[in-house]
Protein backbone atom coordinates (compact mmCIF):
# COMPACT_ATOMS: atom_id res chain seq x y z
CA UNK A 1 0.00 0.00 0.00
CA UNK A 2 1.45 3.53 -1.01
CA UNK A 3 1.39 6.03 1.66
CA UNK A 4 -1.19 8.17 -0.09
CA UNK A 5 -3.27 5.26 0.27
CA UNK A 6 -2.47 5.01 3.65
CA UNK A 7 -3.15 9.35 4.42
CA UNK A 8 -5.94 9.04 2.14
CA UNK A 9 -7.29 5.72 4.66
CA UNK A 10 -6.80 7.49 7.65
CA UNK A 11 -8.16 10.60 7.13
CA UNK A 12 -11.21 9.20 5.80
CA UNK A 13 -11.78 6.85 8.34
CA UNK A 14 -11.27 3.67 6.03
CA UNK A 15 -11.32 0.84 8.44
CA UNK A 16 -9.80 -1.58 5.86
CA UNK A 17 -6.92 0.64 5.18
CA UNK A 18 -6.39 1.28 8.88
CA UNK A 19 -6.97 -2.16 9.69
CA UNK A 20 -4.39 -2.95 7.12
CA UNK A 21 -2.07 -0.56 8.50
CA UNK A 22 -2.29 -2.35 11.84
CA UNK A 23 -1.64 -5.57 10.38
CA UNK A 24 1.73 -4.54 8.70
CA UNK A 25 3.17 -2.56 11.21
CA UNK A 26 2.41 -3.57 14.58
CA UNK A 27 4.39 -6.93 14.14
CA UNK A 28 7.36 -4.81 13.06
CA UNK A 29 7.23 -2.41 15.90
CA UNK A 30 6.69 -5.13 18.79
CA UNK A 31 9.56 -7.29 17.44
CA UNK A 32 11.87 -4.20 17.65
CA UNK A 33 10.98 -2.99 20.98
CA UNK A 34 11.28 -6.64 22.28
CA UNK A 35 14.46 -7.24 21.13
CA UNK A 36 15.41 -3.68 23.08
CA UNK A 37 14.19 -4.42 26.55
CA UNK A 38 10.25 -4.31 25.94
CA UNK A 39 7.50 -6.42 26.29
CA UNK A 40 4.22 -6.71 23.87
CA UNK A 41 2.73 -4.72 26.26
CA UNK A 42 4.91 -1.62 25.68
CA UNK A 43 4.86 -2.31 22.05
CA UNK A 44 1.25 -1.96 21.76
CA UNK A 45 1.38 1.32 23.69
CA UNK A 46 4.19 2.53 22.04
CA UNK A 47 2.24 2.04 18.89
CA UNK A 48 -0.79 3.36 19.77
CA UNK A 49 1.29 6.72 20.94
CA UNK A 50 2.49 6.23 17.24
CA UNK A 51 -0.66 6.27 15.78
CA UNK A 52 -1.97 9.15 17.52
CA UNK A 53 1.05 10.96 16.74
CA UNK A 54 0.92 9.97 12.91
CA UNK A 55 -2.72 11.67 12.84
CA UNK A 56 -2.08 14.07 14.18
CA UNK A 57 0.34 14.82 11.43
CA UNK A 58 -1.91 13.71 8.99
CA UNK A 59 -4.66 16.04 9.98
CA UNK A 60 -2.40 18.75 10.72
CA UNK A 61 -0.55 18.43 6.73
CA UNK A 62 2.64 18.55 8.55
CA UNK A 63 3.79 15.20 6.65
CA UNK A 64 5.87 15.76 3.59
CA UNK A 65 3.71 14.76 -0.06
CA UNK A 66 6.89 12.16 -0.71
CA UNK A 67 6.81 10.77 2.67
CA UNK A 68 7.10 7.31 3.58
CA UNK A 69 4.53 6.41 6.12
CA UNK A 70 5.49 3.17 7.04
CA UNK A 71 9.17 4.39 7.52
CA UNK A 72 8.22 7.84 9.48
CA UNK A 73 5.80 5.78 11.50
CA UNK A 74 8.58 3.14 12.25
CA UNK A 75 11.04 5.44 13.31
CA UNK A 76 8.60 7.72 15.38
CA UNK A 77 7.91 4.82 17.67
CA UNK A 78 11.70 3.83 17.99
CA UNK A 79 12.17 7.47 19.20
CA UNK A 80 9.03 7.26 21.47
CA UNK A 81 10.49 3.84 22.78
CA UNK A 82 14.14 5.67 23.20
CA UNK A 83 12.67 8.74 24.96
CA UNK A 84 10.30 6.00 27.45
CA UNK A 85 13.58 4.00 28.14
CA UNK A 86 15.64 6.98 28.84
CA UNK A 87 12.82 8.41 31.34
CA UNK A 88 12.58 5.27 33.17
CA UNK A 89 16.21 5.11 33.49
CA UNK A 90 16.37 8.54 35.15
CA UNK A 91 13.61 7.67 37.05
CA UNK A 92 15.05 4.47 38.34
CA UNK A 93 18.55 6.68 38.73
CA UNK A 94 16.29 9.41 41.33
CA UNK A 95 14.58 6.54 43.45
CA UNK A 96 18.29 4.77 43.98
CA UNK A 97 19.23 7.97 44.79
CA UNK A 98 16.18 9.21 47.05
CA UNK A 99 16.25 5.33 48.99
CA UNK A 100 19.72 6.31 49.80
CA UNK A 101 19.75 9.80 50.40
CA UNK A 102 18.92 9.38 53.89
CA UNK A 103 22.46 7.05 55.06
CA UNK A 104 24.53 10.50 55.31
CA UNK A 105 26.61 7.63 53.34
CA UNK A 106 27.81 9.43 50.24
CA UNK A 107 30.37 7.14 49.26
CA UNK A 108 28.04 4.26 48.77
CA UNK A 109 25.65 6.69 46.87
CA UNK A 110 28.49 7.81 44.58
CA UNK A 111 29.16 3.85 44.28
CA UNK A 112 25.80 2.81 43.45
CA UNK A 113 25.69 5.64 40.76
CA UNK A 114 29.48 4.22 39.21
CA UNK A 115 27.98 0.64 39.49
CA UNK A 116 24.86 1.60 37.69
CA UNK A 117 26.87 3.33 34.72
CA UNK A 118 29.32 1.12 34.75
CA UNK A 119 27.01 -2.23 34.83
CA UNK A 120 24.25 -0.17 31.99
CA UNK A 121 28.11 0.37 29.55
CA UNK A 122 28.78 -3.37 30.24
CA UNK A 123 25.56 -4.34 29.34
CA UNK A 124 25.65 -2.49 26.34
CA UNK A 125 28.64 -2.86 24.95
CA UNK A 126 28.49 -6.68 25.51
CA UNK A 127 24.66 -6.97 23.94
CA UNK A 128 25.81 -4.92 20.58
CA UNK A 129 29.31 -6.62 20.54
CA UNK A 130 26.98 -10.33 20.43
CA UNK A 131 25.50 -8.77 17.33
CA UNK A 132 28.50 -8.61 15.30
CA UNK A 133 28.78 -10.68 13.02
CA UNK A 134 31.84 -13.20 14.19
CA UNK A 135 34.54 -12.02 11.83
CA UNK A 136 33.91 -8.68 12.89
CA UNK A 137 33.94 -10.09 16.69
CA UNK A 138 37.63 -11.71 15.82
CA UNK A 139 38.63 -8.77 13.86
CA UNK A 140 37.42 -6.36 17.00
CA UNK A 141 39.30 -8.79 19.82
CA UNK A 142 42.73 -8.89 17.31
CA UNK A 143 42.45 -5.27 17.29
CA UNK A 144 41.65 -4.60 20.94
CA UNK A 145 44.76 -6.78 21.55
CA UNK A 146 46.59 -4.89 19.31
CA UNK A 147 47.86 -7.46 16.49
CA UNK A 148 49.64 -6.20 13.57
CA UNK A 149 47.10 -5.31 10.25
CA UNK A 150 49.45 -8.27 8.54
CA UNK A 151 49.03 -10.60 10.99
CA UNK A 152 45.08 -9.79 11.39
CA UNK A 153 44.47 -10.56 7.55
CA UNK A 154 46.55 -13.95 7.54
CA UNK A 155 44.62 -14.91 11.24
CA UNK A 156 40.90 -14.03 9.55
CA UNK A 157 42.48 -15.23 5.41
CA UNK A 158 41.77 -11.71 4.47
CA UNK A 159 43.81 -10.81 1.34
CA UNK A 160 46.03 -8.22 2.84
CA UNK A 161 46.48 -5.33 5.57
CA UNK A 162 44.13 -2.36 3.32
CA UNK A 163 41.11 -5.34 3.57
CA UNK A 164 41.64 -5.74 7.21
CA UNK A 165 41.25 -1.56 7.47
CA UNK A 166 38.26 -1.25 4.98
CA UNK A 167 36.66 -4.29 7.07
CA UNK A 168 37.25 -2.52 10.48
CA UNK A 169 35.38 0.26 9.41
CA UNK A 170 32.78 -1.60 8.16
CA UNK A 171 32.77 -3.39 11.45
CA UNK A 172 32.78 -0.82 13.56
CA UNK A 173 30.29 1.36 11.53
CA UNK A 174 27.72 -1.57 12.49
CA UNK A 175 29.03 -1.00 16.08
CA UNK A 176 27.89 1.95 15.74
CA UNK A 177 24.67 1.60 14.49
CA UNK A 178 23.92 -0.85 17.35
CA UNK A 179 24.91 0.90 19.95
CA UNK A 180 22.48 4.24 18.87
CA UNK A 181 20.04 1.86 19.17
CA UNK A 182 21.20 0.21 22.48
CA UNK A 183 18.27 1.53 25.39
CA UNK A 184 21.13 2.57 27.68
CA UNK A 185 22.47 4.47 24.94
CA UNK A 186 20.60 7.85 25.34
CA UNK A 187 21.44 7.42 29.43
CA UNK A 188 25.02 6.96 28.53
CA UNK A 189 25.23 9.64 25.86
CA UNK A 190 23.28 11.98 28.55
CA UNK A 191 25.75 11.26 30.84
CA UNK A 192 28.70 12.19 28.71
CA UNK A 193 28.03 15.43 26.88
Amino acid sequence: MTSAEYIGGFTSGDQEIIGLFYEQNLPKVTNWIVKNNGNAEDALDVFQDGVESLIQKMFANKLPPDVNVEAYFFTTCKNMWFKRIGKKIKEDKVRITEEHRYTNDTTQEDNLDYDYERDGLKRMMSETYNKLTPTCQKLVSLLEEEVAAEEIAELLEMSNANTVYRRKFACYKSWRKYLLEHPFYPMWKYKND
